[in-house]
């Protein structure tokens, strides 16, 4: 479950995580903290251990006192051509807090009813990304098993990839 307050931007290719493939979104990331205004770029010991995993009580310095949400996860449960249905659960001291489900319009590429503004920058890139992997390519554990390939062999590809992984349920 990521940090609610976590604006993920781009896949982040540094060796941060020992296991990727079990983070929360399906791979580790790069973002800012949306906590407080402005918002912040997060430094890699607060996206290793807070932004991308939640659950930041007492350690992570911009995470407000009072707050609805501890962590919060998303997975899409159904498709079809026109419409996918991703559920979210966001959780408070291990609980559930709010869940529901949210209806995306592929042929516009928008959300039949908005979520919750705390919760449109994850489900944004949850949406863009499981739709990226399922209709325009590898997982992300393949794309980046052959970025490390690439750069094993000398191919000097550098960067980040701006797509944030879902696990979905199969």
């Amino acid at each position: 479950m990521a940090c609610p307050y976590f604006i993920p931007s781009e896949v982040d290719t540094r060796d941060l995580w020992p296991h990727r493939e079990r983070l929360p979104l399906g791979d580790g990331f790069a973002g800012r903290c949306g906590a407080q205004l402005p918002t912040q770029c997060c430094d890699d010991q607060a996206l290793r251990l807070y932004c991308n995993l939640g659950y930041a009580n007492g350690a992570c310095v911009h995470l407000p006192a009072e707050r609805d949400f501890d962590a919060v996860r998303f997975v899409v449960q159904a498709e079809s051509p026109i419409l996918l249905r991703v559920q979210f659960a966001c959780e408070r001291a291990h609980q559930p807090a709010l869940s529901g489900e949210l209806r995306y319009d592929r042929a516009s590429m928008g959300w039949l009813q908005p979520p919750d503004a705390r919760l449109l920058p994850l489900a944004e890139a949850a949406v863009r990304a499981w739709i990226a992997r399922n209709e325009g390519g590898q997982p992300a554990l393949a794309r980046h098993a052959n970025l490390q390939r690439s750069e094993f062999r000398g191919n000097q590809k550098q960067g980040s990839t701006s797509i944030v992984d879902l696990q979905t349920t199969q």
